[in-house]
């Protein structure tokens, strides 16, 4: 995947975990905040 593409998938993921927070999915707003982790992670590789 590319830069563009993770980077849009951050901010999918960001809000995502937010929403599930709000709604208190916590266990899914966890693994969202691990993959989130990550994707920010593969873009630091990439820079």
């Amino acid at each position: 995947m590319d830069k563009a593409g993770i980077e849009k998938m951050i901010v999918r993921t960001e809000k995502d975990m937010l929403r599930a927070a709000k709604d208190m999915e916590f266990m899914e707003a966890a693994r969202l905040r691990d993959e989130l982790e990550d994707l920010r992670n593969r873009l630091k590789e990439l820079a």
